[in-house]
C-alpha cells in the first residue's frame, strides 16, 4: 500500500508531500517515509497502527465498547453509528498491518529525516498511546503529542485542537520538533 501511494504522489507529481496517516493509514505513511523519503516533505501520524504494544483487539469489543475506543464523547460524533464489529473485517485488517510490533520497520525509523509529528488520544481503547514511544526514541526530529479528552479519533474529538497542532507543527517544521519533543493538549 505505501508504494501505491507513493505511486499515486508520483503520478500526480505532487511530492514532496505533507503526509497525514491515520491509524492503519499511519502505519502505510510510515512505510512510505522510509521506503521513499523523497516522496515525503514532512510526516504527521494520528494514532498509527505501527507499533501495538498491549495487543488490543477490537473484534472482541461490543459496539458501545467500540464507539468509547473510537470516541471519548460517542456523541459527538453524530456522524458514526456503532454497529457490532465484524470479526472477519478485523481479522483482515490485523493481517494486513502486520505484526503487533514490526522490529524491522523500527529499525528504519532513524532513517525518517523529515519532521515527524505523533498525534494521540490518551484514551485511545483502539491502540495504546504508548506506541508513541516508538516513533519518540527512533525517529530524529519527532514530536509527540498526547490530547486528554480524546480518543482513537482525535480529529472527531478534538477536531479545533487537533487542526490547531497540525497548522503549528506545518509552519515551523524542524524548529517546531526542535522545541516540543512531548506535548500535552489539554481541553479548551
Amino acid at each position: 500500500m505505501a508504494d501505491t501511494a507513493a505511486e499515486v504522489i508520483a503520478a500526480l507529481g505532487a511530492g514532496p508531500v505533507h503526509l497525514w496517516g491515520t491509524s492503519m493509514g499511519g502505519l502505510i505513511a510510515t512505510h512510505l517515509a522510509v521506503r521513499r523519503p523523497d516522496a515525503v516533505r514532512s510526516l504527521i501520524l494520528e494514532a498509527p497502527g505501527a507499533f501495538r504494544v498491549d495487543g488490543r483487539n477490537p473484534a472482541g469489543l461490543s459496539p458501545g465498547e467500540l464507539s468509547r475506543a473510537l470516541n471519548t464523547r460517542p456523541e459527538r460524533v453524530a456522524w458514526r453509528t456503532p454497529r457490532p464489529p465484524d470479526p472477519d473485517r478485523w481479522r483482515l485488517v490485523v493481517r494486513i498491518m502486520g505484526p503487533a510490533h514490526d522490529a524491522e520497520l523500527e529499525a528504519r525509523l532513524a532513517e525518517i529525516a523529515v519532521p515527524t509529528l505523533v498525534m494521540w488520544g490518551e484514551d485511545d481503547g483502539v491502540f495504546s498511546p504508548a506506541g508513541s514511544t516508538t516513533y519518540r526514541d527512533n525517529v530524529r526530529h519527532c514530536a509527540v503529542a498526547l490530547f486528554a479528552d480524546a480518543a482513537h479519533d482525535l480529529q472527531g474529538d478534538r477536531p479545533e485542537a487537533c487542526a490547531e497542532l497540525v497548522r503549528l507543527f506545518l509552519a515551523d517544521g524542524l524548529g517546531f520538533t526542535a522545541g516540543h519533543r512531548e506535548i500535552r493538549v489539554e481541553p479548551d
